[in-house]
């Protein structure tokens, strides 16, 4: 099990995507998981966000560029 500080934090916008909280304070629920690429494109992450957000469907694009933001 990671520590908190070597997370990510992602959260829901407006629009309800999932999206990188970079300051880790944004407003709502939010979901803490691994940055590595194996941990962002897993089977289950979908199912698990689904559950943490409390959401029928999730719309979420793991994308290197969105993860180290650039």
């Amino acid at each position: 099990k990671k520590e908190k500080r070597e997370l990510i934090r992602l959260s829901r916008n407006a629009k309800g995507e999932v999206v990188r909280d970079l300051n880790g304070r944004g407003v709502g629920r939010g979901a803490y998981v691994c940055d590595q690429e194996t941990c962002l494109s897993h089977p289950k992450l979908s199912r698990f966000l689904k559950r943490a957000f409390r959401a029928d469907s999730i719309v979420f694009e793991s994308r290197s560029a969105e993860r180290h933001g650039a």
